[in-house]
């Protein structure tokens, strides 16, 4: 339906134009859609690939693997051990026995256990074997477009092009890698652009299940308080949050500098429960906190969320990244500044909270404050949820290095055109989200089923396109579109 109606619209413009007397040339193509299709083809694996089986050995009921690849299978197949050694002990919870046991665990076939070159060759018998359809649609439409010029994006020339305009690019300074925060999927270990997330209103307490998590399902819209003791002090600060697990990473609370509850605080430090070594400074900050809501307290973690980040690089503060690519608590961290001050240690994480999942981590989080008394309440609190529309995950922010455009030269041009009436958006209340639409864009993404550079660039699609917007709009008498489509 969606190919119907826009190349329906883009034949009548195209038509149009040729009856006017215009030189017109209607440009067919289809993107390699990378992520998407990496995504179709792990879902046509798990289905036609048997499960492999891996023997292990566990001892006692917390099924603890022995053999010197013991970390690395519990990583791999935690939920299937567990369930395992759960059946195994039949709930009981002595973890005095020292018994020994061989298990086996069954898990479906990944693009990591293929490796990229195996999983390259499902790619491309995909594409052959579904790759046509939207052309053949668009020939069943009657599109007017010239077959002769039809591309692929991974078209060698196509490619030579691509990495001719990255380098072009790179070296005029339009091009750019720098950290930010970006959209993870840990289900992909991929950044996603704005476009693919969607945004999910939950009323209060809903249990979902996690790609990744297994089976079991997780509560989420719930706001959690817990307090924060004043070193040298027996007051304490307390603060609420939705995601109880990324207080592994807080490094300041917030306050308003004019709020007269916490003057006396301004600059204090504050136990954190679970790192002695870690100073979380009170900082004030009247953009981030709102004082007549909640507490007046907001816990800042700026690795892990958009808003905690500017707030990071107002004060700056140290940012530590506690998550792992696949959405694991780390083992240790190395705090860093995205401003560039500061030489921060190591912290090494707790043994009962390093390496599990993330949201899992967050079950662990909440009992462990509860059992050390810092637990304040909770209470359900709608809210809206980032979700992958790929592949259904959690959206976890991350801060990672990512290819940027200076999108400041083109996005001018754009806005003046809509400023001095050159160019109308109708309705016009769409004028403001046309402004706020030009911002740098990242166009790197961890994707197998891309052609690797040795500039390590990605995104083909994004690169052809974008250098039609730098270079400027073709001769004033050549209408061109170009129908693209993401390969589905």
């Amino acid at each position: 339906m969606g190919h119907a109606l826009t190349a329906a619209i883009e034949d009548c413009l195209t038509r149009w134009h040729r009856m006017r007397g215009d030189a017109t040339l209607y440009v067919p193509g289809t993107d390699h859609a990378g992520i998407a299709t990496q995504s179709v083809v792990e879902k046509m694996l798990a289905k036609q690939s048997p499960p492999v089986s891996t023997c292990v050995e566990i001892k006692s009921v917390s099924g603890a693997l022995l053999g010197d690849n013991g970390a690395v299978l519990r990583n791999r197949h935690r939920h299937a051990i567990e369930q395992a050694s759960r059946r195994w002990r039949g709930g009981r919870r002595d973890d005095s026995a020292r018994t020994r046991r061989k298990i086996l665990i069954s898990t479906q076939v990944s693009r990591h256990d293929l490796g990229r070159e195996k999983f390259l060759e499902h790619v491309w018998a995909w594409k052959g074997q579904y790759g046509s359809r939207i052309c053949t649609q668009l020939r069943r439409l009657g599109s007017s477009v010239d077959w002769s010029r039809e591309r692929f994006t991974m078209d060698e020339r196509c490619a030579k092009a691509v990495t001719e305009a990255f380098v072009r690019f790179h070296e005029a300074g339009i091009m750019y890698r720098a950290s930010r925060l970006v959209n993870w999927s840990c289900a992909l270990k991929s950044a996603i652009s704005d476009l693919e997330v969607d945004h999910l209103e939950l009323n209060g307490g809903e249990l979902r299940t996690v790609p990744g998590h297994g089976s079991t399902k997780y509560q989420f819209a719930m706001f959690t308080e817990f307090a924060y003791k004043v070193v040298d002090s027996d007051e304490e600060v307390v603060v609420a949050t939705t995601r109880l697990e990324t207080m592994l990473g807080d490094v300041a609370v917030a306050v308003h500098p004019k709020d007269p509850r916490y003057k006396h605080l301004h600059g204090k430090k504050l136990k954190h429960p679970f790192f002695p070594s870690r100073d979380v400074t009170v900082v004030t900050d009247d953009i981030l906190v709102d004082m007549a809501k909640g507490t007046g307290c907001v816990k800042v973690t700026p690795a892990h969320d958009p808003h905690d980040y500017d707030c990071g690089k107002r004060h700056a503060l140290p940012f530590m990244t506690i998550f792992s690519l696949d959405g694991r608590v780390v083992n240790q961290c190395t705090p860093f500044s995205v401003t560039g001050a500061g030489d921060y240690p190591v912290e090494v994480f707790p043994s009962w909270i390093a390496g599990q999942m993330r949201y899992d981590a967050r079950v662990l989080v909440e009992k462990k404050l509860d059992e050390l008394g810092l637990l304040r309440g909770k209470s359900e609190r709608p809210m809206t949820l980032a979700v992958c529309s790929r592949s259904g995950d959690i959206i976890e922010p991350l801060v990672q290095p990512q290819w940027f455009v200076d999108c400041t030269g083109p996005a001018k041009r754009a806005c003046d055109a809509v400023r001095d009436g050159s160019l109308r958006i109708r309705p016009k209340m769409h004028e403001r989200t046309w402004f706020k639409w030009f911002v740098a864009a990242s166009l790197h993404r961890r994707v197998d089923a891309v052609t690797r550079r040795t500039t390590q660039a990605r995104g083909h699609k994004a690169l052809v396109h974008l250098a039609a917007a730098l270079v400027g709009p073709p001769h004033p008498g050549l209408v061109c579109l170009s129908q693209g489509r993401k390969q589905k």
